[in-house]
């Protein structure tokens, strides 16, 4: 690009490297983050920025979310309230956790 001193050229070609370089940026995130920043459709880098930030925290706060409950799940013993008190027969589910020792 050449330098013109026409304002209007100027910001005709500031306009065109903004949206080339947005068009770059949202191409080239992968994945979840990726895809959400696109579906939006942001109109600027900042945009772009705000979107991909907020899905990438989304993401990060599931896992700890999917990794809080897989490991809950691995503590969790679950038992007949029959076999609690010792009685014959199926009866509704109770839970009762586990106490590990922990080394």
């Amino acid at each position: 690009m050449g330098r013109d001193s026409d304002p209007i050229a100027q910001r005709i070609h500031r306009e065109n490297v903004e949206r080339m370089c947005l068009a770059s940026f949202v191409g080239g995130l992968q994945g979840t983050v990726g895809r959400h920043t696109r579906i939006a459709n942001p109109q600027s880098i900042q945009q772009a920025l705000t979107i991909a930030l907020a899905a990438t925290e989304a993401l990060r706060q599931e896992m700890a979310a999917r990794y809080f409950w897989q490991k809950h799940r691995r503590n969790v013993r679950y038992t007949t309230r029959a076999q609690t008190r010792g009685e014959t027969g199926f009866q509704k589910v109770s839970y009762e956790t586990e106490t590990r020792a922990r080394n």
